[in-house]
């Protein structure tokens, strides 16, 4: 799909509009003084080539005043113009409407922003990667990889729970109704073989925001927003009914969770893939700021439970558009985003330090601060310097695997 609205794109404008920016950088840099612009212009020609299928993020790294100085010369000097320009032929022709709007924001404020390759190039990072593989159990794997400054244009430090659901292989939720407790904890607990966070929870209270069934009774209910509305983590449902492991969208209808079949339900969200394919998502911060991430994906018949490391300049994290991404090129078919950032902790009983397998992002001074009040989120906190496995949070819900104990 992407290939024919580039080709389509080449066709109707887009190469011409590339040789424009080639040209007008090519002119900025024989002026010596217009070389830093264009530069630009010339990454905005490549772009323009080739939009889908290509993604803009953030710049990692910031060179302050002088970043801000030159965006105001651009926008001054005809960027505006050629923003306002994109977003009238964006709204105008229909078919090009997609990459027009995406180039917008890089001409107001292209010195902060990076261009990232082709999806395809990251796609292959990921197909290539020689991930470390330890066996747990017959059908159990967990599987490692760092990506070097390699994956998105970043450090990305990847730890996935592999379980084939087969023979005594199952997944379990383990939940508390009004307090919190570590993911380990729920683990040592139960005597599972390993878990990871659940989804959303109060920070201040305890308990799930989210619908929570486990062995076919109700542990939490869904709190709806203020509104009187579904949150975005309210609106799919991992389903756990014996070793049959399945997604549900809501179907817009009151009370939907509670109509599930199956001993277990987590509601949670949103939906990352289904059918192998990436719906549509938000474009909030919540969805396109790098963050650790939790997520639980399907694969035939294996389970995939991933923690993403972040906040660290060894683990960037990743936006939800690029988790979706990243397990998509994993083979995943369906899969949900879990509570992330500081909550995002993978465990296996008998491993070093307390089992923990990834790098939460959590400090345990952070409670002691002075700023620190009880319930704060501590998402808001500057993230730790620190690269061990010493912060994981308390939270009120966990996926787990092989679990002994009821």
């Amino acid at each position: 799909m992407n290939t024919l609205g580039n080709l389509i794109w080449l066709i109707f404008g887009g190469l011409f509009s590339a040789i424009g920016y080639f040209v007008g950088g090519l002119a900025l840099c024989l002026t010596v003084i217009g070389i830093p612009f264009g530069l630009q212009c010339f990454k905005l020609g490549y772009f323009m080539i080739w939009p889908f299928g290509r993604q803009v993020v953030s710049s990692t790294s910031s060179t302050g005043c002088i970043s801000l100085f030159l965006n105001i010369i651009w926008i001054l000097c005809g960027g505006l113009w050629l923003a306002i320009g994109h977003i009238v032929f964006g709204l105008l022709l229909f078919i090009t409407v997609r990459a027009r709007l995406q180039i917008t924001p890089l001409l107001l404020a292209f010195f902060l922003t990076t261009l990232q390759g082709s999806a395809q190039s990251d796609s292959l990072t990921v197909v290539g990667a020689k991930w470390t593989e330890k066996k747990l159990a017959k059908g159990v794997y967990l599987k490692h990889y760092w990506f070097d400054s390699s994956l998105f244009g970043a450090s990305q430090n990847i730890n996935i729970l592999e379980v084939r659901l087969k023979g005594k292989n199952r997944l379990d939720v383990a939940a508390v109704p009004h307090s919190r407790k570590l993911t380990s904890e729920f683990g040592t607990e139960y005597e599972a073989l390993a878990g990871i966070n659940g989804t959303f929870f109060d920070m201040k209270n305890g308990g799930s925001e989210d619908y929570i069934r486990v062995d076919g009774e109700t542990v939490n209910e869904t709190r709806l927003t203020k509104a009187n509305k579904r949150a975005f983590h309210q609106k799919s449902a991992l389903i756990i009914d014996g070793k049959k492991v399945r997604i549900a969208q809501w179907d817009g209808s009151d009370n939907w969770e509670q109509h599930l079949a199956g001993e277990d339900v987590m509601v949670t969200g949103p939906l990352l893939l289904q059918d192998h394919q990436v719906p549509a998502l938000d474009t909030t911060a919540f969805y396109v700021k790098r963050h650790p991430r939790t997520a639980v994906a399907l694969k035939g018949d294996r389970l995939l439970l991933v923690a993403v490391d972040g906040r660290n300049e060894k683990a960037a994290g990743m936006s939800l558009p690029e988790l979706a991404s990243f397990l998509k090129w994993m083979q995943a078919d369906d899969a949900l985003n879990l509570d992330g950032g500081g909550s995002t902790t993978l465990w296996v009983s008998g491993f070093a330090d307390g089992g923990i397998i990834n790098h939460p992002s959590d400090n345990p001074q952070m409670e002691q601060a002075k700023a620190y009040k009880p319930g704060m989120d501590l998402d808001n906190f500057p993230a730790s310097e620190k690269w061990d496995r010493a912060g994981e949070r308390t939270v009120a819900n966990v996926l787990l695997v092989n679990k002994k104990k009821k």
